[in-house]
């Protein structure tokens, strides 16, 4: 299935960041896919339409003509998402940086009805404003409303985060100590202690929270905190789910309220069908979403790994030369 090799795909836009190297393995992978080496991209910034990275082929005329036409428009306007001829050109106004890609050697290109395109197409205007800032809601689209992520192992140590993780650690008096704060840390304790996980609040540095701790995957033995503001809530879409992991409609409604956090007797009431028929469609959810056990699966939910609020987690900012001992962080 189409959506098999996409999902990956959707995985990587959303930690590509802004380096070369990244990007180029991205390419040749969205070239596997199109079974087409004609694919060039390129990033640029959205303030001087300066190349970021950029993998156009020199000797293509037309293709360089068209992003240079890309820069000049992003420094006039920002918000792009748009395809002509075998060109498109995708920005946000909250983003930094805006995406050109071409597909095809031709005036026109039938690589943008490819269904991986249709899959990946919303992902492409999406992905600036993920990398730098919270995202405004879409209709086809997980809305991303957690505050913060952070990634830490068993024992408090903060391995990764956000950059709204970061934005809320450096609220502490030493902002490069790597151990989750106090409140914090009981949240996991009592996680790893009960081996059950619910929204719990917290308060941090006279702010209330809500905060979830998740089992994660990768690496083994660690640790998914998700933190939102108190009362925020998260809108999930049965279209996304549908069309992200080709759920039927049963199964992505079933789905939805999973990540709702309903048990399956509710679901079975909820949905007016035998709780053996919900039973079975998670069955079928936890094999179309390559997911190992329920927990897994409610991760990938409300981590958003294949969508919008994974956004790259990055190591725990350093402290200044001579201002300590660095911290052992690992990068993920």
């Amino acid at each position: 299935m189409v959506i098999e090799s996409v999902n990956p795909l959707i995985q990587r836009l959303y930690v590509a960041g802004t380096e070369e190297q990244p990007w180029l393995t991205w390419v040749s992978q969205l070239q596997v896919i199109l079974q087409s080496d004609a694919v060039q991209l390129a990033v640029v910034g959205t303030g001087d339409g300066r190349e970021v990275v950029s993998h156009c082929a020199l000797d293509d005329a037309s293709a360089q003509e068209n992003l240079n036409a890309f820069k000049v428009a992003l420094t006039l306007e920002r918000n792009h998402d748009r395809v002509e001829q075998r060109f498109g050109w995708f920005a946000r106004q909250d983003t930094h940086y805006g995406l050109w890609l071409c597909l095809g050697n031709g005036r026109q290109s039938a690589l943008w009805q490819h269904p991986a395109m249709v899959l990946l197409r919303p992902h492409l205007v999406q992905w600036g404003s993920v990398l730098h800032t919270s995202v405004k809601p879409e209709p086809f689209l997980l809305s991303a409303d957690h505050t913060a992520a952070l990634l830490c192992d068993n024992r408090g140590r903060l391995l990764a985060s956000n950059p709204l993780g970061t934005e809320i650690l450096q609220r502490q008096p030493d902002p490069y100590v790597a151990v989750l704060p106090s409140p914090l840390m009981t949240a996991l304790t009592s996680v790893m202690e009960s081996h059950q996980s619910c929204w719990v609040p917290r308060m941090l540095w006279g702010r209330s929270y809500q905060v979830l701790v998740r089992p994660f995957f990768d690496p083994p033995g660690s640790h998914l905190m998700l933190i939102r503001m108190q009362g925020q809530s998260r809108t999930f879409s049965k279209d996304y789910f549908q069309k992200l992991y080709d759920l039927s409609k049963k199964e992505s409604a079933v789905a939805v309220l999973l990540a709702n956090g309903l048990l399956a007797q509710q679901i079975a009431e909820s949905l007016y069908i035998g709780e053996s028929t919900v039973r079975s469609h998670i069955r079928k959810i936890l094999q179309k979403t390559g997911s190992r056990s329920l927990n897994h699966l409610m991760v990938k939910m409300h981590c958003g790994l294949n969508g919008l609020e994974w956004s790259g987690l990055y190591p725990p900012p350093r402290p200044p030369e001579g201002a300590g001992e660095e911290s052992d962080a690992k990068i993920v």
